[in-house]
């Protein structure tokens, strides 16, 4: 598993689609950027699953100061295919 810290990351370069198309993705991330990004994924032919926030808060769509936001744990979990622990 690699966690990425930016969708930049992920489709930075052209051969995203080399290294991710075997072993996929799992974005999570607010609405917005899941759908952008989402799009760009199945383009380049990168399997792709998707974990939205609880809630969107970001200062660059959703909020001009930011708002904490939070991720279900439980749905990425299940998603990944383990246990979520808690």
């Amino acid at each position: 598993m690699l966690i990425v810290p930016h969708e930049s990351v992920v489709f930075a370069g052209d051969n995203a689609a080399a290294v991710f198309h075997e072993t996929g993705v799992v974005g999570v991330a607010c609405a917005l950027t899941l759908l952008e990004n989402g799009w760009k994924a199945k383009r380049l032919g990168i399997p792709v699953q998707c974990v939205p926030l609880d809630y969107c808060g970001c200062k660059a769509h959703w909020h001009p100061q930011g708002i904490s936001t939070r991720l279900n744990i439980a749905e990425l979990a299940r998603v990944l295919g383990i246990a979520a622990k808690g």
